[in-house]
């Protein structure tokens, strides 16, 4: 009896919390995809755009191959590059926002290597104009380290 109780509380407690935040047929991921990383190296980029049918804000990101997962921009100043996380990226309502330049994910504290054509799991928060949380389960494929959308 104490099994099932167990295995009933689990499973209403998993289907509560995935009703919290829904998965959304609001937006499109386009050309998600991950570099590839070498031995002993630890951080790696997702590069992707999204485009939505409201206005929302990219506000958190994780991954189970990363220990930390940040939004990311990146600048020059004097010739040299600066990185350095923020906190959201707004998503314009119907236009393309691209996370693959200036814009982009990084992955730190890697759990293992990424090689060319595997996939990286993700989850991307959003919140719209009323701060309901949308959450968006996506599988990334690593591409090569040479690999460049041009």
């Amino acid at each position: 009896m104490k099994f099932f109780l167990r295995f009933f509380l689990i499973i209403t407690a998993i289907i509560i919390s995935d009703n919290i935040y829904a998965n959304s047929d609001e937006l499109t991921i386009i050309n998600p995809w991950a570099r590839a990383t070498v031995a002993k190296q630890t951080a790696s980029g997702i590069f992707l755009s999204i485009k939505s049918n409201k206005d929302l804000k990219l506000f958190k990101v994780e991954s189970s191959l990363a220990s930390k997962s940040e939004i990311h921009t990146m600048s020059i100043k004097n010739n040299t590059m600066y990185m350095h996380e923020i906190d959201f990226v707004n998503i314009p309502k119907d236009k393309i926002t691209n996370l693959n330049g200036a814009y982009h994910l990084m992955l730190f504290g890697l759990k293992q290597k990424l090689q060319a054509g595997n996939q990286v799991p993700l989850i991307l928060y959003f919140k719209d104009d009323k701060n309901s949380i949308i959450k968006h389960r996506i599988n990334i494929t690593v591409k090569p380290i040479y690999y460049s959308e041009k």
